[in-house]
Formats: C-alpha cells, structure tokens, sequence
C-alpha cells in the first residue's frame, strides 16, 4: 500500500466508525421513545411459567385449552400479577416445558423487572445482529452500514419489529437463530447450521420446517446435525420435566391448529379463511382487562373447510418449497426470504413478527433497484407500518377492522415475496457464495 493512501483509508476507517457509533445511538434513541415502556406481556407469560414450575400441576403452566385455543393464560396468573401491583396483558405460554424449567431458576435469584432488563437489551442487540447475518447470507454490493441503516430504520418503523420489542418477545431470538442457521450452512458450517435451527425449533416448534429444505438440498450433514441437537434438547426437557407437562404443550399445539385467533397483530392464511367461513355472531370476543391490560382479539373454532383448505395449502407450499430447494439448492439466498415468508404465511397462527426472518432481506431492494427499490419497499410495508396503524386506529372501521388490515398486511407481504422471487428466478449463473458445503468442518 503507498504511504500516501494511509491517511485516506485512517480517515475512510474513523468516519466510517463515527457513522456506525451515531447509527447505534439513533437506533437506540429511536426504540426509547417510539416503543416507550416495554409492557413485556409474553416476557411475563415466560416469567410466570418458570414461577409456577416446581408445582408440578401442568395447569399452572398451560392453559389446558379444551379444544379451543383462546389465548387466555392460567388464571392464577392474573392474580399473581395483581398481587404484584402490575397492571399489564397477560398472554399464554406456549413454548415446550423445557424452557419453563429453564426460566425457573431465575425466577428464583432476580425478580421480573432484572428479567425485562436483560430481555430488552438482548433483543435490542439481536435485531441488528438479525440484519447483519442476512447481509452475510446475500452478500449484497452496499456496505454492511447501508444495509444496517435501511434496516434499523425499518426496525423503528415497522409493527413486525416494534411489537416483539415492546412485549418481549423470543421470536426476536427465533428469528436470528434461524438465519445463524441459514448463514452458517452456505459458509459450510453444517454442524453449527444444524445446532442453531434445532435451538430454534426447541422454542418454536416451526423452523423444523427449514430443517426439510436442506434435506431437499441434499444436504445430510446439516440435517443429521438438526437430528442430533434437537434430540439432545428433547431428551433434556423430558428429563428436566414430567410428561403431564409435555402433554399439555401437545394439548395447545393441537388446540392452535383447530382454532382462529384474529387481531390486528394475526396475519396469515389462517384468519382471512376463517373469517370469511364463520358468521360474525359465532367470534368469541377476548381481552386482558383483568389483569389490567388492553388488549382484544376474536377467537374460535375453525369451519371444516377452512381447516381442509388451510392443511393443503400448507402441504402444498411444503412440497413446492422443496421441489425447490431439490432443483436449485437454494444457490440464490433470495430464496431462503421467499421461503421464510412462505412458511410463516401458511403456518396456522402466524403473528407478525414471525415475518422478521423475511423482512431482514428487504434492503436488497435499495440495492438491486436504487430509488425504486426504496420506494417499492415502502409500498410493500406500509400496510403494517406504525404510522399507518396510529391514522388506522384513530377511525373506527368496525368489526372489520382487523380482518381488513390482515388483509392489507398479507397483501404488501405477498408483493414483497413475489419481488424477491422474481429477482431469484431469472438468475441461472452460480455464484461463488452459493451454498456449499467446505470438506472437513
């Protein structure tokens, strides 16, 4: 390098840090005041399970659902939280009874406020780190902090990311797992691409689902990884806790695929065909004014049809997505966002921050098509933007209202997918980062 170069790329280097440290602080800045005072409501529901573990009455820990799934938590929940002083929604836990004993032992050493502390921070961190891994994975031309910017600008914008923030949500963590996942296995890391995406299963039982893409890719390694660790995980909850306790966990995975739960925050497949198969007067009307809190939601069972309907549409986009990743391996990453999409779209409840695997790959719009590609993401995203849900909520649309910004939201969703497939399809060239797999990890 020619002496007279350093000085240039010591100054490129220091302003480029100065714009990252300014980018952070905006980010964090941004969060404070947008989303306030995280409620943490599913944080709770997390707290409250591993504070009732050690009862050994699995009711204390699910809602023992009968046959629909509500989304009411326990009721000894609530009157712990009033006992408690707090005034906030509760909601259900429904993660397997592994990370309820997890949960246990610090509810034992700190109390709920030193948990939110460290859950909102966490996921403050992971949000970025969400966007970093898929900049990894598409390798796009603009620089990580382009690609930051668009992105934390989406974080500050967009319910998919504000509400999870505001409620504690893990899905925040899910998220990031399964893109570690899909990152370290085109970097030809299957062992630890496996490890991720069976942690992230062990929360959520979905991202098993991408565990099938890469046995359509041929890809054992990754998959026999995925085996292992997820049996590890599933061994230690069965040891670590009695089976009544997984029995209730089935219960309410059962009762959820039965069942509709439509609210401004439900966007999938599921809602609009149940909405559109039950009459008005049969929705069961929800909300969490008992433990102080103001959410509302409609829930019930869902019609034969639209069940019928919903499982093959289900199998069907299983099949398609693995006919797929079978042809072309998933070499293009683009693909990896269309599948996320397609996964969580015709899962039977998706809420939307399940979407954050999909929309970390959004600011390859703004690469691919400069200003268009910026103004095509706005139009994409701004049915479920929080300035468009603040004009929403300040005129009454009716019983409608949520069916009608599900709708809205799954269409912007669908165009986005559609756009990201479409800049995947035409490409028949391999590129270099393709996934591939590096003899000897």
């Amino acid at each position: 390098m020619a002496p007279e170069n350093r000085p240039q790329n010591g100054t490129t280097s220091a302003r480029t840090l100065s714009a990252a440290f300014l980018l952070a602080v905006a980010y964090w800045f941004a969060l404070t005041v947008l989303i306030g005072e995280n409620t943490n409501a599913d944080l709770r529901a997390v707290w409250l399970a591993g504070y009732f573990f050690e009862q050994g009455d699995p009711a204390l820990i699910y809602r023992m659902s009968d046959g629909v799934f509500t989304m009411e938590p326990p009721l000894p929940w609530i009157a712990k939280t009033v006992e408690d002083g707090l005034e906030m929604s509760i909601f259900p836990f429904v993660y397997p009874p592994l990370w309820g004993w997890v949960t246990s032992h610090f509810t034992t050493g700190y109390t709920f406020e030193d948990f939110k502390v460290f859950a909102t921070v966490l996921n403050r961190i992971l949000i970025p780190a969400c966007f970093f891994l898929a900049w990894r994975i598409l390798k796009p031309e603009m620089s990580l902090l382009q690609f930051l910017t668009v992105g934390l600008f989406m974080t500050a914008q967009l319910w998919a990311f504000t509400i999870p923030l505001h409620t504690g949500q893990f899905q925040i963590l899910v998220s990031f797992l399964i893109l570690l996942a899909i990152e370290r296995e085109r970097h030809g890391a299957p062992v630890m691409a496996g490890a991720a995406l069976a942690l992230a299963a062990s929360l959520k039982i979905y991202p098993l689902f991408f565990a099938l893409l890469w046995l359509s890719m041929r890809n054992y390694r990754a998959v026999l990884a995925f085996s292992g660790f997820g049996a590890a995980l599933g061994a230690a909850s069965l040891m670590v806790s009695p089976w009544s306790y997984h029995a209730a966990f089935l219960n309410e995975l059962s009762a959820i695929s039965a069942s509709y739960v439509i609210s401004g925050a439900n966007t999938s497949l599921g809602p609009l065909l149940a909405a559109m198969t039950i009459p008005v007067a049969e929705m069961q009307s929800f909300n969490t004014e008992a433990s102080g809190g103001n959410a509302m939601w409609e829930a019930g069972l869902k019609a034969p049809v639209a069940r019928t309907i919903e499982f093959a549409a289900f199998v069907s986009t299983l099949a398609v997505l693995c006919a797929m990743a079978f042809v072309t391996r998933m070499r293009d990453p683009l693909l990896w966002g269309v599948a996320a999409f397609a996964i969580s779209w015709v899962s039977p409840l998706s809420w939307l921050y399940h979407y954050i695997t999909f929309l970390v790959f959004a600011p390859i719009l703004i690469d691919r098509l400069g200003w268009r590609g910026g103004a095509l993401l706005v139009l994409c995203v701004a049915p479920f933007s929080v300035i468009v849900r603040n004009i929403l909520s300040l005129h009454e649309i009716g019983e409608l209202e949520d069916l009608i910004v599900s709708a809205t939201t799954s269409a912007g969703l669908i165009l986005l997918a559609l756009t990201l497939l479409a800049f995947a399809l035409p490409r028949k060239s391999l590129r270099e980062h393709g996934s591939q797999m590096v003899p000897g990890e």
